[in-house]
């Protein structure tokens, strides 16, 4: 397939106008790109403010993703710093908040393991993330993290392609870019893999999680081996590089899964997967916090419940304490809970029942 290479401008003058135009359409433009800290810090810095963008190889990214220790804790009157390090080094995480809203400062202390997601900017001089959240990590996560970042290191290095789809349309980018049109009137990949319908990464991803689902629990290779996937992954394959292979998008379709909690790997068992019923979860989600809210209601400091608490729970239960759980599912659970009047969030970030079951 046709590809065009974004290593074009390096100069800290500015950005070409085809970096410009069609940087949005890099998926890592919009994600949190995974790093090491010192890796973060050794970004080169290609524009200032009002939009910081920083040159990963061939990716301008603004969003990054960091996971330590906390080893430093500054409180301010609306915001709190937590010097998180990794042990390549260390960065400043500002962690801002509004009014009414402060942060349960016990839920996070030093030496805690973190991830922090938000955005890389640099303050007088000094590289810093302006978190957008800071969630605490158990052990098993740190180790996941770990190898999930060297392995994206190794993705992020490998020279970034537009696929056919964008080529095809690369006049009409151009020429929206040009006439200063808004970010929203620049076609996305997504939109215009639709408009020559074929299908998207999107599809491919809610083919394999309808595939689990039927086998229920099922080895990967199951998955990657089934005719009606390699057909669809195929088609996808048609809008991006010439080398993407059916099969490395059904592992990458699986592995976004996997991050996203909807499907769970078998504790002891390599290469054993199982679907997440997302609406078992929410009853099981709101078991937990009436039974614990039920316990808890009488107590003077009752505050309501964490969730790194719910988490911790959930996987405990007999239903899940075999399979390699996701804190990621629960939280999208709990955000969800919250949307639909089952649950409330305090002013702490603590979950109460909007109408107690006892």
């Amino acid at each position: 397939m046709i590809g065009m290479d974004l290593q074009t401008n390096d100069s800290t003058q500015g950005l070409s106008v085809k970096d410009k135009a069609f940087m949005s359409l890099d998926p890592l433009f919009t994600s949190y790109a995974m790093l090491f800290i010192k890796d973060v810090l050794e970004l080169k810095k290609m524009t200032d403010r009002p939009m910081e963008l920083f040159k990963l190889y061939s990716h301008y990214i603004q969003l990054v993703e960091v996971n330590g220790e906390v080893t430093g804790i500054d409180r301010l009157n609306n915001a709190v710093i937590y010097t998180v390090d990794d042990g390549t080094g260390s960065i400043p995480c500002i962690h801002y908040w509004d009014d009414g809203m402060e942060p349960d400062f016990e839920m996070i202390a030093p030496k805690t393991a973190v991830s922090v997601v938000g955005t890389l900017t640099e303050i007088e001089g000094k590289r810093k993330i302006k978190a957008s959240a800071v969630t605490l990590s158990s052990p098993s996560q740190e180790h996941t993290n770990q190898q999930l970042t060297i392995q994206l290191k190794e993705h992020y290095a490998k020279p970034l392609t537009l696929s056919e789809a964008i080529v095809r349309n690369e006049e009409a980018i151009l020429e929206a870019f040009l006439n200063n049109c808004s970010t929203e009137d620049i076609p996305t990949l997504d939109s215009l893999l639709l408009r020559e319908n074929l299908p998207t990464m999107k599809t491919l991803q809610e083919a394999v999680l309808k595939k689990y689902r039927t086998l229920k629990i099922s080895r990967l290779d199951r998955v990657l081996t089934d005719p009606h996937l390699i057909q669809l992954a195929t088609t996808v394959a048609n809008g991006m590089e010439g080398k993407t292979q059916a099969k490395q998008l059904i592992k990458e379709a699986h592995r976004l899964l996997i991050r996203q909690g909807d499907i769970m790997e078998v504790k002891n068992q390599s290469d054993f997967y199982q679907p997440v019923d997302d609406e078992y979860l929410r009853s099981l989600v709101l078991k937990i916090v009436n039974e614990t809210t039920m316990q808890l209601a009488l107590a003077n400091n009752y505050r309501g419940i964490t969730s790194p608490f719910i988490v911790a729970r959930v996987e405990q239960t007999p239903e899940f304490e075999d399979f390699a759980f996701c804190e990621v599912k629960v939280n999208n659970i709990l955000g969800k809970m919250v949307d639909c009047g089952d649950l409330y969030l305090t002013s702490n970030n603590h979950y109460k029942p909007t109408v107690p079951e006892f």
